[in-house]
């Protein structure tokens, strides 16, 4: 299974619609089995539009996660529901979130993580320490499975591997030039 990964589209920000057609349309050229949406995809009045668009266009699983400004502009509770209700009128949009994990294939399961901010005495929701300290310790308990972690919200892109069976990869987006981060094979 081939799945292109796009991380902080914020297609708020792409105005021109020849552009964001052509965003559109590379997704669907990519030949990508699926499509890993990390957060920021766009804001609250726009976000199921924008996320039938990605499906329509692609005609591929579309696996999401939400992001701070997918809530911009309305609230935390409307935007779960109208997300909970296009998901289940359509067959390839999978909010993480909700849907726990999804086994893509025998050795590959997808997780999603929508982050949260629990106290000012804590590091903002999208960078988390205490997440990296449990990830490392789960996997140190199991050497013999493998991890990748797909972040988002960083606007750098990065890459580190913490174990042997411990890979991180940071996406390098842009406002207003959203793109394929990469494509992973599994």
């Amino acid at each position: 299974m081939r799945a292109a990964w796009v991380t902080d589209p914020h297609l708020e920000f792409l105005r021109e619609e020849a552009k964001r057609e052509q965003f559109l349309r590379s997704l669907g050229d990519s030949g990508a089995d699926a499509i890993l949406l990390g957060g920021d995809i766009q804001i609250a009045g726009a976000l199921t539009d924008t996320l039938r668009q990605v499906e329509d266009h692609t005609g591929v699983q579309v696996y999401f996660v939400l992001g701070n400004h997918d809530y911009y502009y309305g609230s935390i509770r409307r935007v779960r529901s109208d997300v909970r209700v296009l998901c289940a009128e359509s067959k390839r949009l999978i909010w993480l979130n909700e849907s726990g994990a999804v086994s893509l294939s025998e050795e590959t399961a997808l997780v999603g993580h929508e982050g949260r901010q629990s106290s000012d005495e804590f590091l903002p929701f999208f960078c988390s320490y205490a997440v990296g300290i449990a990830l490392r310790a789960t996997m140190e308990r199991y050497p013999d499975q493998r991890m990748t972690v797909l972040c988002g919200h960083t606007h750098g892109h990065g890459h580190c591997q913490i174990l042997p069976n411990l890979e991180v990869f940071t996406g390098g987006a842009v406002c207003g030039e959203p793109r394929i981060q990469r494509i992973f094979e599994f």
